[in-house]
């Protein structure tokens, strides 16, 4: 294994590359920010928001080692599914024991913990902390704190939306910076970058191979996570199979069943209207949002929301690569209508299958 992949830890979900191809630009803006932090200038709070795998993560973390942070504290988390639960992490990450304090009395030992001193919390996948203000006491706190920078990592869009706390909203006013998906060639890029310092031996995988891995995740959305870990796969498919490289078939077997494991993640992490609406979906095909709708109500197991509600929650799962929202002139004067159907990539069996699956549901 060592003498085809050097350095196997390049392929981990959680691994830092020493170059951040394709995001310069949020990557410079985002370290020129935080070295001014570094120097005692007030610059406010972010929201970096973007698709699953379009490098938000990544490069933040890239930043935070790039930087020679002497004067401020530098903290970052993964939200937990409320925002106590994630103070308490934020104190584990200082070296605090929170748990079982008070909302008061854990807040006031992270303060004289970072006390007189530039504070820059980074905190990712918030929105799983933020669903229906449950994190407003921390934002709140938080965007109070004096020489403190908060920066919120989402892929919702609105995830704003759910801050029910006007002070909250008006105290935090992140600025944004968006992440856009990434193309088939810059897929192909990211790829070519990751088995250079993978340090792979030469020929394990062709030009021809890797392109096709980049259109396969390009077609999921373009998510550099889920390319990497099909790269990865295939080329492990391939050595227990004892051939010198990778080849197509290996490919499509590796993403088969990294399919079905990635749509159980990602259905996790969904809401539970949701779910249901993406079962009616792989059980009725392409349908129009009023369709979409009164079909929701109908369920037994439907939690009751607006029509509004349901087009946000599906243009969140537009976003997350599930469906693709076609807009329809319906003729001259008749206006236009929303047809919902899923994405390419989604094979309608494999859905139903992982929504059966008690594991895959959101808790």
């Amino acid at each position: 294994m060592n003498s085809i992949i050097r350095n196997p830890a390049a392929f981990r979900e959680d691994y830092v590359p020493r170059r951040i191809v394709y995001r310069e630009k949020e990557y410079e803006h985002l370290k020129r920010v935080l070295e001014l932090v570094e120097h005692g200038f007030p610059v406010g709070n972010f929201l970096v928001l973007g698709p699953i795998g379009s490098g938000k993560t990544v490069t933040i973390k890239r930043v935070l080692q790039d930087i020679q942070f002497m004067n401020s504290v530098v903290t970052y988390v993964v939200a937990r599914s409320n925002g106590y639960d994630t103070m308490v992490a934020i104190g584990r990450e200082l070296n605090l024991r929170l748990r079982g304090l008070g909302y008061a009395e854990a807040w006031s030992e992270i303060v004289k913990k970072v006390r007189d001193r530039p504070w820059i919390v980074v905190i990712d996948e918030a929105d799983k902390m933020m669903r229906e203000g449950r994190g407003d006491n921390l934002l709140y706190l938080l965007s109070r704190a004096g020489n403190t920078v908060t920066i919120l990592i989402s892929n919702r869009m609105n995830i704003l939306d759910e801050i029910r706390d006007e002070r909250v909203l008006s105290s935090l006013s992140p600025q944004r910076i968006v992440f856009s998906s990434y193309t088939a060639d810059e897929l192909y890029g990211i790829l070519k970058a990751r088995l250079e310092e993978a340090e792979a031996r030469e020929g394990l995988v062709s030009d021809d191979v890797i392109r096709y891995i980049a259109a396969l995740a390009a077609q999921k959305g373009g998510d550099a996570r889920y390319a990497i870990k099909l790269l990865y796969l295939s080329i492990m498919s391939s050595i227990l199979k004892g051939r010198s490289s990778v080849e197509l078939a290996d490919v499509r077997e590796a993403d088969n069943s990294l399919r079905k494991d990635e749509l159980c993640s990602l259905v996790r992490g969904l809401r539970v209207p949701q779910v249901l609406m993406l079962k009616i979906l792989a059980q009725r095909g392409t349908l129009r949002g009023t369709e979409l709708y009164r079909e929701y109500l109908s369920r037994n197991d439907a939690i009751p929301l607006s029509l509004r509600t349901l087009q946000r929650y599906l243009a969140e799962l537009e976003l997350y690569g599930f469906v693709e929202l076609q807009r329809r002139s319906l003729g001259r004067g008749r206006g236009f209508t929303t047809f919902v159907n899923l994405s390419s990539w989604i094979d309608p069996k494999e859905l139903s299958e992982v929504l059966e699956r008690e594991e895959c549901l959101p808790r």
